[in-house]
């Protein structure tokens, strides 16, 4: 019987020179890897087309411009209300009928102009609160109570800068 010979690099004790050649395994394993990042990934993208979205785009030919001014109510520091700089309502009126007939008024102008409201009362006029730090809190809840009877949805708050 003859002896096999094993190859030099096989001998026990044998220096190799270190150079194992292309490896295809680790290769396959990071594409498998990138492979399942990407597909983890593109379940959770959505399309802009599937999303209910109405962009804001140039004005459309023989429609009408909608105003887009804000309206300020005011509330001072002795509890007076004034809608855009001019009086309506003294301290002492505590229903505000002079806010809420001109609220109505204001409405009822300004509501043919706009698309239909929406569930969430996007549309409609703009109006601001602008409170005194001194007057009481009451004379600012009366005012959004004004606005919620007349239906006026789209309210902000205005505040003051710290200053240092």
């Amino acid at each position: 019987m003859t002896r096999r010979r094993r190859p030099r690099s096989a001998r026990p004790g044998a220096v190799s020179d270190g150079d194992p050649g292309f490896q295809i395994a680790p290769m396959i394993d990071v594409v498998f890897v990138v492979l399942v990042f990407f597909m983890a990934l593109a379940a959770q993208i959505r399309v802009e087309r599937d999303l209910s979205l109405r962009l804001p785009g140039p004005p459309q030919p023989g429609g009408k411009a909608l105003p887009d001014e804000e309206h300020v109510v005011s509330v001072g520091s002795a509890g007076e209300i004034r809608f855009n700089d001019e009086p309506c309502d003294g301290p002492d009126s505590p229903d505000l009928p002079g806010l809420r007939a001109l609220l109505a008024r204001l409405r009822g102008v300004l509501d043919p102009l706009y698309p239909v409201l929406g569930p969430d009362g996007g549309a409609g006029p703009a109006v601001v609160i602008a409170s005194d730090p001194e007057s009481r809190y009451e004379r600012t809840i009366a005012v959004l109570d004004a606005l919620a009877a007349v239906g006026i949805q789209r309210v902000s708050l205005a505040g003051e800068e710290e200053r240092e």
